[in-house]
């Protein structure tokens, strides 16, 4: 079962979005209530902290999905399975490039989004491997929650808003991060552990 999973879905016709959700309790998917507007998908998304967002592209009511995929990708780092009808190569393309971990393609049948949901899910494995990578014993569980979200590509401002805590706070802790693994810039930071996954 996958109880131990949650997925919030971004859809704005309504009856597609219970449709989804009750795809996803059938499959053993914890669900949130639905999110019909592109606008309030952010707040949601961080008030809920799901695995992972099941994102309509073609959202009305000001953003579209691949906007709200976007900020979220600069923010709060959440994986993203859009759903669709569009199949041109212009929202293909646009879509791509915010790096979604699958496509659901409407109408789509239940096997799929499910298959696709799970390995979406499935390619979220941990960058943190103390054996890889000297020096991350010495880091609190927090820390490592926070070291996870920079090398996600979370900024800062997004890791607080997520944690409920002030950016000062968490810079902080990325200042006790570099100085445990003698690093001396979020840059070298990152890159010491992109170079490792190479």
């Amino acid at each position: 079962m996958n109880t131990e999973y949650s997925v919030i879905v971004v859809e704005d016709e309504p009856w597609v979005a219970q449709d989804l959700c009750a795809i996803l309790a059938a499959a053993g998917y914890k669900t949130f209530p639905p999110v019909t507007r592109g606008a309030e998908a952010e707040s949601a998304i961080a008030e809920s902290r799901p695995d992972l967002v099941l994102l309509d592209i073609a959202l009305d009511h000001g953003l579209s999905g691949i906007e709200v995929a976007a900020h979220l990708r600069a923010t709060l780092a959440v994986p993203i399975v859009f759903v669709s009808a569009h199949s041109d190569p212009d929202t293909i393309r646009r879509a791509v490039e915010v790096e979604p971990r699958g496509f659901v393609v409407k109408p789509f049948i239940p096997e799929q989004v499910v298959a696709t949901v799970s390995a979406a899910i499935r390619q979220k494995p941990s960058v943190l491997n103390t054996k890889s990578a000297p020096g991350l014993s010495m880091l609190t569980k927090r820390e490592r929650q926070v070291l996870e979200a920079l090398l996600s590509g979370r900024r800062i401002s997004g890791i607080a808003a997520m944690e409920g805590l002030s950016v000062h706070t968490i810079r902080n802790q990325v200042k006790s991060i570099m100085f445990k693994l003698d690093v001396h810039s979020q840059d070298e930071l990152v890159t010491r552990f992109t170079a490792r996954e190479r």
